[in-house]
């Protein structure tokens, strides 16, 4: 399972709400969909910025770039 959607999940938050939080008009709801599904992958930017927002590991996020 996503990183992303196990902390939905847990949480017991939509998907809406987390990339509001982020406050990146770049980054929807339908992105953050995207991700989870693994069409797309987060940026570093990106996962950085969840990293820091909701605490969730950039290294869980992008393995392929950060090696935890």
């Amino acid at each position: 399972m996503h990183p992303i959607k196990k902390f939905l999940i847990d949480h017991k938050l939509k998907t809406e709400d987390f990339a509001k939080k982020l406050q990146d008009p770049a980054v929807s709801e339908g992105y953050i969909s995207q991700i989870i599904c693994g069409y797309r992958k987060p940026s570093p930017k990106l996962s950085m910025q969840i990293e820091r927002v909701w605490g969730i590991p950039k290294e869980q996020l992008r393995p392929d770039i950060y090696q935890g």
